[in-house]
């Protein structure tokens, strides 16, 4: 007998016109009444035991209001291997409604996959005492193999939709810093600039290069330099808002974009600001193991772009040259001190 095992709940719906073409016929071909598909909650754990506790694992997917006897029986004929249900009476006394509708015999045949994965099981109950049920069983066996293939197409539907969802967050994604990458960033900034110039506002660029970053492969190994930019990465996100864009563009340079102010006579200290914040967050000591570096930070170009005048190359380009400008003077500024 198979387990109970992973399921979908998404997979068939009640408005489905396939399952309710193929319910009505199990319905009207055979006699019987109330015709349901119970599938399997693939994100529970295997079911090996009955009781109520797990009767959240089981889903009725049909055109009707489900009740816990549905699950119930269901659950309990599929674990116990019984397709053929008779003595209903027994349940009368959990279940008054069962006597009310006056159903007498359950029936419910699993729909099994063909790697051998339990889906979910077609179930149906019937007024009349059924003492030969093995031509409604038949009956129900076919349609839950119709149903298999049906499902089957949909779960691999479903599994095309998550690799390529896999992929397109693959080729957006920095492997190293788990940052956005320069693809990524390219392709949100048009977005912040359009809602710039949407409510009148500016946008600040930030282009930002690592100071002696060779320096530190060089002498302690690409382990480390790998490290420092994880750790760069993690300090350039701490200092962002959400709608805010940060990324790595490559090797030793991020890029940081966020909105700006409304006032032009607001630009230089907006720039201060972040400029400041920059340096502050990523100059300092950084561990790594048994070992502590302390490193002098980066070097940063801040711009700060109307829309209406400049497009988003132009000012990541006004970004890059702000940027080699600042690390010429940091250049400078270390060479007289260390002189």
């Amino acid at each position: 007998m198979n387990d109970f095992t992973s399921g979908s709940v998404t997979l068939l719906h009640a408005d489905s016109s396939f399952i309710k073409e193929l319910m009505q016929f199990c319905s009207t071909d055979s006699g019987l009444y109330s015709p349901w598909v119970m599938v399997l909650d693939r994100e529970c754990s295997p079911v090996t035991a009955p009781g109520t506790a797990q009767l959240s694992r089981y889903h009725i997917i049909s055109g009707e209001k489900h009740t816990v006897w549905q699950q119930v029986l269901s659950g309990q004929t599929l674990r116990e291997g019984i397709y053929c249900l008779k003595a209903l009476a027994g349940f009368y006394g959990q279940f008054p409604e069962l006597e009310a509708a006056g159903m007498c015999t359950h029936l419910s045949v699993p729909i099994i996959l063909r790697d051998g994965t339990l889906y979910g099981s077609v179930n149906t109950v019937s007024k009349q005492q059924k003492e030969d049920c093995q031509a409604t069983v038949t009956r129900l066996v076919s349609l839950a193999k119709i149903i298999a293939r049906y499902a089957e197409e949909l779960l691999v539907i479903e599994q095309l939709k998550e690799d390529n969802y896999q992929l397109a967050l693959h080729s957006y994604t920095d492997p190293l810093t788990q940052l956005p990458n320069r693809r990524a960033i390219f392709d949100r900034l048009p977005a912040l600039f359009s809602l710039a110039k949407r409510i009148n506002r500016a946008v600040l660029i930030s282009y930002i290069d690592l100071d002696e970053f060779k320096k530190v492969n060089d002498e302690l190994g690409h382990d480390i330099g790998d490290a420092l930019l994880q750790d760069i990465g993690q300090r350039l996100q701490h200092i962002v808002r959400e709608e805010d864009i940060v990324g790595r563009i490559g090797g030793d340079e991020f890029l940081l974009a966020c909105l700006g102010p409304e006032k032009r006579s607001d630009q230089k200290m907006a720039l201060c600001t972040i400029k400041d914040r920059i340096h502050t967050t990523l100059r300092g000591q950084y561990t790594f193991g048994n070992l502590c570096l302390w490193y002098e930070g980066a070097s940063a170009g801040v711009v700060c772009i109307y829309p209406e005048t400049c497009s988003v190359d132009n000012a990541v380009k006004l970004a890059d040259t702000a940027m080699y400008k600042e690390k010429k003077e940091r250049r400078q500024g270390a060479a007289k001190k260390n002189g």
